[in-house]
């Protein structure tokens, strides 16, 4: 269902899964709204010139669970594996840890879209908004390779 980083003990002290600060949180989520941010400012801006238009806002490459494990991997310098938790354990842990069932729902349902590909499409959106592509993940990784240490 989920995904787990498998983490080398040698080459850390930080468990292989562990829930993420509010402040490491912050960070992640300044990269993931910032190419969705500045679309937006743009349509914001112009508001007339994009009445009924509607646009799908992606990054700039399709990649899979291990792709990302491995690419965060590459920045933080140790090895990160990808593992498929089965739907039912990652409820269970999700249950386990105080989350609200209809959030459990959202991210099993949002899981299942995931490995069906229907999230998999890349568009031209964000740059046609922007002016520019947006942010390849390696880069995103590399430059807040602090997040995952």
């Amino acid at each position: 269902m989920g995904a787990a980083a498998k983490i080398s003990p040698s080459q850390t002290s930080r468990p292989a899964w562990s829930r993420p600060s509010r402040r490491t949180l912050r960070r992640r989520l300044k990269f993931l709204c910032a190419d969705i941010a500045e679309a937006a400012a743009a349509i914001l801006t112009h508001a007339a010139a994009h009445a009924g238009a509607v646009y799908t806002l992606t990054g700039s490459q399709t990649l899979t669970d291990a792709q990302i494990a491995a690419t965060i991997g590459r920045a933080v310098g140790c090895d990160i594996k990808y593992l498929d938790v089965p739907e039912r354990t990652a409820v269970d842990a999700m249950t386990g840890m105080g989350c609200p069932p209809p959030v459990i729902d959202w991210l099993t349902s949002l899981n299942y879209v995931i490995k069906q590909e229907r999230a998999a499409g890349v568009s031209s959106d964000v740059q046609t908004l922007t002016g520019h592509p947006p942010r390849r993940f390696e880069d995103f990784a590399r430059e807040h390779a602090v997040a995952w240490r």
